[in-house]
């Protein structure tokens, strides 16, 4: 903890007034139905699929219903203190304690329970999974990833030994695998709702967020006991702020979407409040007590004033932003520096300070007269509460901060600036600060607690307790020697108490859940009276009973789960009559549910099985180019990776206890069309095309994506397939001719073509929202996959990084073949990232010497527009053909350390097989006559060209003299029909469903 941040704490800790703190703004009807819409329409847009019975039931009579609800809120505060629950509330199955079923058959107790329940249905479980199924089935559940092919090998030698002990001896070397964690924080990430972007429309990226999900890999991997890993998360401050894991586990509660810019200081700070214990309820203790914010519960037992008693416990916190988190010694380090440089910060910070008055000026007046008025009181004459609400306008303040200009600051005062720039070299003499991350983490602004109040009439106060129905005592709180309140610490002693049925039910079943793809209680979030009842009452018990008997330690809950018969069953038995009469949904498990891959499964399965899966321990998240996990790419919450969107992952606005299963006509395209996939087969093409005979190399694809050897009858297929893909010709122009005019080819730049690829990079171009590129190219052949055959990009390119790229589609395409197309990567009208290819179809010849051109106009208004032209240069008669296409990018900006690419993309791919003689950039567009073959006369006229290309002579001078530099050169990766043919198996392997579900 910093100087600073410790007397802030100790001066709000002084004098904390208590008197006036009531809201200023009654609560009247309109203020009442904001607060109903905002919590109906956030409900509605993250329904659980389980919920539709309910919302179909309900919709009709929620909306009429909000305010009337909400007005009897207010006459009836007292209500609650005095609530008679019904005999059917109190004998509410998930509150009760914990039964001991008693296990009357050897063998694993799971077993005895699921086989009593089929027995009762005269049914039986399937026929022993075998070695292949077991261990593909055993590395996706615990690792997410597939097994190698020795390690498969092994374990079927294994096998055939002894069944059993291989099992066991499997289980443990995957659960010591650094992998286990990487692949289960990512289920506890989308329950805590994790992302690194704030969400609303700025969507602002959080850069030490992944300091949390590190945390939770970690503990994973080390088998934290569970009832630890709960305290550190909601009280790691209040139990000790010294240690790094306890401090970075209470980002937990900050994980929530936040509007950085807002001024309604009041309303934001509700709304995260309100957040932060919904999240609670349902993570923890499996309660969907939302309902409860604005009246009793309609179905569960739970009041208002339980809602209310749970926030107090949570309502005095507080997310430092300008401090810096660290291992003790880097902490040690980095207060060495500030006590060393205290002096020099000081002068810098006043200095600074006056200059900057007008620009706080200019923040806090934006926000209402009462919240301006605590911000300039005195700090230790402000209340927690009042100084939450300063701490919002502390962070809009931060934010301009960083991003002034203090050079031009102290401009107009040459001795001032004198002054600050020996200032600033002082400080740099006096050794280089440690470099530490931003500490991403909750604690209290003071041992004083916030008052919470029941929203109302009369507005009740109310302190911390459990909910009335338990008739549990008050929690004794006390203040802790760190400064903070001790409630959290009491909320987190009673969630982790062995006693407490509703936590150890919870994380049970949600284990149970992430290993048969369904919980034991279908609805992992909500175990009220909306919820699902337990398929398996006695077995639930009994297994977070044991569970806690173990020392709460989930690797051991593993072991139990996975070595049973019921989770060793095929999944590949066939239902009968009799199983779709009496359980056609297999809630009694008769076989092993069949589960399609996650999103992040299959995105880790196809780089792993490429071969191009890169190992990464920690740090800071990667673009979703990367080839590393995908728990570690930038998860943002308004535009996430493609791939994963498509395949079902949550985007991180709510808990996801579940995730939906769709199958989409979008996510078939995805498979088909994207580069990416194409990109994974192409490169377990090469992986298995080094293999002496194609039956060999059959056998390597099948067992690296299936996890099995192919039948006889899949070698067979595979090999006609393979014979017909390589009697399909190349798609070439013909260049059996000689050269005519050898000068020609000398005036023209040589870009990839035979056995090399020549890609250059430049600089970055601020072309606003209106150009225009000109270009006379020849283009000799077109891929044989669906590579774009790219002239000009600008950015590193990807589907979520702002750029653009210029160039004609190829054979397998999702348009047609020698498309002319423009693809932009910006925002909408919206403020959404947005990907669209802008396809003329115009179809264009090879071998030909081509003009071609493109005007791009972006519109804030919706009306943004493409005009593409080209035509044939070596045909006297050819027109100039033209097409205009509307499109939805408004603005696009991109990074200027990205560049520009010319002949190819950044990544060395997608390059252009051909040459090209002349290339222009003009800004603003033209639109009328090609502006390449008609040179304007006027000064003024030729400044719109921002580049202008022309290989006349000596191309490679012309590139260097305009700041390009090759970027890539050497043996091209030159395709032939054997590669081609493989990419395509491997292609259709890595998208078939054999390889997409676990069956």
């Amino acid at each position: 903890m910093s100087p600073s941040f410790a007397l802030l704490r100790k001066k709000t800790k002084m004098k904390l007034l208590f008197k006036g703190e009531r809201l200023q703004n009654k609560f009247g009807y309109s203020r009442i139905f904001k607060l109903h819409s905002v919590f109906f329409f956030n409900y509605l847009s993250h329904v659980h699929t389980h919920s539709c019975k309910v919302l179909l039931f309900s919709l009709a009579g929620l909306i009429s219903t909000f305010v009337i609800h909400s007005v009897r809120a207010m006459e009836t505060d007292e209500k609650s203190n005095s609530h008679q629950f019904s005999e059917e509330q109190k004998n509410w199955w998930a509150v009760q304690p914990l039964r001991s079923g008693k296990v009357d058959a050897p063998g694993n107790p799971i077993d005895f329970f699921v086989q009593r329940k089929l027995k009762g249905e005269t049914l039986n479980l399937a026929e022993e999974a075998g070695p292949y199924e077991f261990i593909r089935r055993a590395n996706y559940d615990l690792l997410g990833l597939p097994p190698g092919p020795d390690e498969i090998d092994a374990f079927v030698q294994s096998w055939e030994k002894d069944p059993a002990t291989s099992k066991m001896e499997l289980i443990d070397r995957l659960l010591a695998d650094r992998a286990y964690g990487e692949r289960w924080a990512t289920h506890w990430l989308d329950v805590v709702r994790f992302s690194e972007s704030d969400g609303y429309r700025a969507d602002g990226f959080r850069p030490s967020a992944h300091l949390y999900r590190d945390y939770v890999a970690r503990s994973l991997n080390e088998d934290k006991p569970y009832d630890q890993f709960v305290r550190e998360q909601l009280a790691g401050d209040e139990i000790n702020p010294d240690d790094f894991d306890h401090m970075v586990a209470t980002g937990f509660l900050r994980h929530g979407v936040y509007e950085w810019n807002q001024r309604n200081a009041r309303m934001q700070w509700e709304l995260i409040l309100n957040e932060m214990t919904n999240v609670t309820g349902e993570v923890f203790l499996g309660l969907g007590i939302g309902c409860a914010q604005c009246h009793d519960h309609k179905f569960d037992p739970i009041l208002q004033k339980d809602y209310y008693s749970l926030q107090s416990f949570l309502s005095s916190v507080w997310w430092p932003e300008d401090e810096k988190l660290g291992k003790a010694s880097d902490m040690a380090k980095l207060r060495e520096w500030e006590k060393k440089t205290i002096q020099v910060r000081d002068e810098i910070r006043k200095m600074e300070d006056e200059v900057f008055q007008g620009d706080i000026k200019n923040v806090v007046k934006q926000f209402p007269q009462d919240v301006k008025d605590m911000f300039y009181k005195k700090a230790e004459d402000r209340s927690t509460y009042e100084q939450q609400l300063v701490e919002l306008i502390n962070r809009q303040i931060r934010t301009q901060k960083t991003r002034k200009k203090w050079d031009k600051k102290f401009e107009k005062d040459e001795e001032l600036k004198s002054k600050y720039e020996k200032l600033q070299l002082k400080l740099d003499s006096l050794g280089t600060k440690p470099s530490l991350p931003q500490a991403f983490i909750t604690t209290d602004l003071s041992d004083q607690p916030a008052r919470t109040f029941i929203p109302g009439k009369k507005r009740k106060e109310t302190s911390p307790a459990f909910l009335t129905l338990l008739g549990l005592p008050n929690p004794k709180v006390k203040p802790t020697q760190h400064g903070t309140t001790g409630r959290r610490l009491a909320l987190a002693n009673w969630i982790a108490s062995p006693d407490n049925p509703l936590s150890t039910r919870v994380i049970v079943n949600r284990v149970w859940q992430k290993h048969f793809g369904k919980g034991l209680v279908g609805s992992a979030n909500d175990f009220g009276f909306l919820g699902e009842d337990p398929s398996h009452p006695e077995l639930l018990d009994w297994l977070a009973t044991s569970f806690v008997e173990d020392g709460w330690k989930l690797k051991a809950l593993h072991r139990t789960i996975m070595l049973s018969e019921t989770y060793g069953q095929t999944a590949q038995r066939e239902p009968t009559d009799k199983e779709n009469t009496v359980d056609p949904e297999n809630h009694l498990l008769w076989r092993f549910p069949p589960q399609r891959l996650s999103a992040e499964q299959i995105r880790d399965a196809m780089l792993a099985t490429s071969g191009e899966l890169k190992p990464k321990s920690g740090g800071s998240s990667v673009d979703d180019n990367s080839p590393h996990r995908s728990v570690y790419l930038k998860k943002r919450r308004n535009s996430p990776d493609s791939i994963l969107a498509a395949f079902d992952a949550p985007s991180g606005f709510s808990s996801a206890s579940e995730r939906l299963n769709t199958t989409t006509s979008t996510q078939a395209l995805l498979l088909r069309n994207n580069p990416w996939p194409h990109a994974r087969a192409r490169a377990m093409a090469k992986k298995f095309s080094t293999h002496r005979t194609l039956e060999s190399s059959i056998g390597g694809i099948f067992k690296a994506a299936y996890g099995r050897p192919p039948a006889q009858a899949e070698i067979e297929l595979a090999l006609s397939f393979l014979d017909q893909m390589m009697a399909k010709p190349i798609i070439q122009a013909k260049d059996d001719k000689p050269a005519k005019d050898m000068e020609e080819i000398r005036r023209r730049l040589a870009l990839s073509g035979g056995k090399t690829i020549r890609i250059f990079k430049g600089d970055n171009l601020d072309l606003g929202s209106s150009w225009t590129i000109e270009a006379i190219a020849r283009l000799d052949s077109i891929h044989p996959n669906a590579h774009v055959n790219t002239l000009l990009s600008q950015s590193a390119w990807s589907h979520q990084k702002q750029g653009w790229s210029f160039g004609i589609t190829s054979a397998k395409s999702a348009y047609e073949p020698r498309n002319f197309i423009m693809q932009l990567t910006g925002e909408n009208v919206g403020g959404d990232v947005i990907y669209r290819v802008i396809d003329s179809n115009l179809q264009l010849p090879l071998d030909t010497q081509l003009y071609l051109a493109c005007s791009i106009h972006l519109s804030t208004d919706g009306n943004s527009k493409a005009r593409f032209a080209w035509k044939n240069l070596d045909d006297p008669q050819s027109k100039l053909r033209e097409a205009n296409v509307e499109h939805e990018v408004a603005t696009l900006s991109s990074d200027p350390k990205d560049g520009q690419f010319l002949g190819g993309r950044s990544n060395g791919q997608h390059f252009w097989n051909g040459t090209l003689k002349r290339l222009r950039i003009s800004s603003p567009a033209i639109d009328k006559e090609p502006r390449i073959f008609n040179e304007p006369d006027s000064k003024e006229e030729k400044i719109s060209a921002q580049l202008d290309l022309n290989f006349s002579s000596n191309p490679e001078q012309v590139l260097e003299k305009k700041g390009f530099r090759l970027l890539s050169s050497g043996a091209k990766d030159v395709s032939s029909p054997r590669l081609e043919a493989l990419t395509a198996l491997c292609h259709a392997v890595l998208t078939s469903n054999e390889f997409l579900y676990l069956h």
